[in-house]
């Protein structure tokens, strides 16, 4: 079912919108009904004044007159009544012709409108909850034309009330997507339920799009977290780039994604000399619990060097989930300690293994309930908040549909301090921060700039690029906030404290163990996009000689120094990855944001770091 509007512009337009919808024939009667009051007052008082003895009907056949501009008036004073008559008589005439056309023809009017008005609009194709929450989101700032194959669905006329025009008809055919003008349109939303019908879509929008110079951008959802990954990892048509910038996107992950953002495993201060553990622990192992699972394997690689643990609990006594994560995924390459426990929430010793856990100094717990049903997920989470609360361990829960408010997620700066906390929520996921990346991908974007302007590389503009080449850098992106927390640092565009110092760069002294960890990162992420470690750099086996350990990386390569295509000098490939942490303050600055160390006391199991004002000269990153 769609969401309610929570917003006030959100709850204004959809009223009015509802309100013109089932009651413009209550407006169009009050109108009528006003206008021939007026008019046989009027009307009256001026035969009374002009027709003295004029019979009952004259008297209201002069009344109808006004409605049609067609009054045989006598000259002489004209009463009041009479003269706001003969213009609210005509208004009524007109109005209600107005609505009647605009009744019977309102489709053929808004489909005529797009035909020849729309330009740099959004299309959504979808007949799936996906897009209706697209369309709540996109139309409070854009035109949007929804593509729906069933007249009869109920997701229709809410997408009307949120400004959405609807066209009937089949996304995948050529003739439908060129009605709803993709020759001229800026974006297009691929929502089906089924994979394959999205990536029809996509292939008709190409041919749709044959002679524009701008690319249209394309958002394929891909349902399948495998068939996702595989269309992440291909390359795309040089023919087709052309007219096309396509970025395919799972609701899954993208939610992994938010839920790990908004609320983060590692603690503040979670620093270098920090001897904690970083424990997942993840009940369900569907898609859901699977891509938080994928997703904290590629950014939970901290300062300490202390691999994340993660325990997945779940009803699988044959092994089959685990089998297939392992076979699909090389996690026994990646630092990290992953378990699988065959049990349910039901039983006690899996109670009692949690709050073992929790009392483990040496472990940060976190737990993230994924199970499939929404009611029995909140129902576990509140007991496992409940029995938790004095370990202040985050009990994170996956809803699909809005939770109560009085579970609404916590800040990412608290989420420490215990309790529960909501996520999931497809009002929340399925909007276009999280589809399109706007706004991350600004930092991402710059990121690969540097990695351009260092290396002396042009690998093309951002929109045409791969999208694995793009989710690397947005990769990287995302670990910023991590590195920093390591240092009790943020990033804002004002201090969030007045005592809070400004960071202009940092010390070799904290860069070493970051770097690291960025190497790390880059590994499971490389691992994760099908790379593999061999003798020999092959973009397109996927093959990389830097898939070792952070001490094993190795110099620069003798043939490239030798064949002059590299100079001796050159930064080692550790000194990538130093790179990569030295230019963090550059590249928040490029995106309108500072660096604060916070002037709060750490926490007991880290020193407060020193941070200096000076450092070497920002150089690239390694994520592209």
């Amino acid at each position: 079912m769609p969401t309610p509007p929570d917003t006030p512009k959100e709850r204004f337009s959809v009223s009015l919108a509802r309100r013109w919808r089932d009651d413009k024939w209550i407006l169009v009667a009050a109108v009528i009904f006003v206008a021939l009051l007026l008019s046989i007052t009027g009307a009256w008082i001026h035969c009374d004044q002009h027709k003295p003895g004029a019979p009952w009907y004259d008297r209201f056949y002069l009344a109808l007159q006004l409605f049609t501009l067609n009054a045989n008036l006598d000259a002489g004073a004209k009463n009041d009544f009479l003269i706001i008559s003969l213009f609210l008589a005509p208004f009524a005439t007109v109005f209600t012709a107005f609505v009647a056309l605009l009744s019977m023809y309102n489709e053929q009017l808004r489909l005529l409108f797009v035909r020849f008005c729309y330009s740099d609009h959004a299309i959504i194709c979808g007949n799936s909850t996906l897009a209706l929450e697209l369309v709540r989101d996109l139309a409070l700032r854009q035109r949007v034309v929804l593509i729906h194959e069933d007249e009869e669905d109920d997701l229709i006329p809410v997408a009307r009330d949120y400004g959405a025009i609807v066209m009937i008809g089949d996304p995948g055919d050529r003739r439908t997507l060129l009605a709803a003008r993709a020759d001229r349109a800026r974006q297009l939303f691929a929502l089906q339920k089924d994979d394959l019908a999205n990536l029809k879509i996509a292939d008709r929008a190409a041919e749709a799009r044959t002679g524009t110079e701008t690319p249209l951008q394309v958002f394929i959802h891909i349902g399948n977290l495998a068939l996702w990954g595989n269309c992440c990892r291909q390359k795309p048509d040089s023919e087709r780039a052309r007219s096309l910038s396509v970025q395919y996107f799972n609701i899954y992950a993208a939610s992994a994604r938010a839920a790990l953002a908004d609320m983060p495993l590692d603690p503040e201060y979670y620093g270098a000399h920090d001897p904690r553990t970083v424990h997942l622990v993840i009940i369900g192992f569907g898609e859901m619990g699977e891509s938080i699972a994928i997703q904290a394997l590629q950014q939970g690689h901290f300062a300490n060097q202390k691999p994340i643990r993660i325990t997945v609990i779940d009803n699988d006594p044959e092994k089959q989930k685990e089998s297939a994560f392992r076979w699909r995924y090389p996690v026994d390459r990646i630092p990290c300690s992953l378990e699988f426990i065959n049990s349910t929430a039901e039983r006690r010793e899996f109670r009692t293994k949690i709050e073992e856990w929790s009392r483990d100094p040496l472990q940060i717990l976190d737990i993230a309930v994924c199970l499939d049903d929404d009611s029995k997920s909140l129902a576990l989470g509140m007991e496992l908040a409940e029995v938790l609360k004095l370990q202040n361990v985050p009990v994170r829960v996956r809803t699909r549909q809005p939770a109560p408010l009085s579970f609404t997620a916590k800040p990412a700066a608290a989420n420490r301090s215990g309790g529960l906390c909501v996520f999931g929520e497809i009002k929340h996921v399925c909007t276009e921060k999280n589809v399109v990346l706007g706004e991350r991908d600004v930092l991402a974007k710059e990121i690969h700039a540097h990695y351009e302007q260092a290396r002396e590389k042009k690998l093309g503009s951002w929109e045409n690029l791969n999208e694995d080449i793009r989710d690397s850098n947005r990769q990287q992106a995302d670990h910023i906030e991590v590195k920093l927390r390591a240092l009790n640092c943020y990033a804002a565009r004002q201090p969030a404290h007045p005592d809070d110092q400004l960071i202009e760069s940092f010390s070799e002294a904290d860069i070493e163990p970051l770097a690291i960890a960025e190497h790390h990162r880059w590994c499971a992420r490389s691992y994760f996009a099908g790379w593999k470690h061999a003798e020999i750099v092959d973009k397109d086996k996927r093959l990389h000689w830097c898939l070792v350990p952070w001490e094993d990386l190795p110099k620069l390569e003798p043939k490239a120094v030798a064949s002059g295509k590299k100079k001796a000098e050159d930064p080692s490939y550790q000194e990538n990855d130093r790179n990569a942490v030295r230019t963090i303050p550059l590249l928040m600055k490029k995106v309108g944001k500072n660096i604060y160390r916070r002037a709060s006391v750490p926490a007991k199991h880290e020193s407060p770091p020193v941070l200096l004002a000076n450092s070497p000269s920002p150089a690239t990153s390694g994520a592209s």
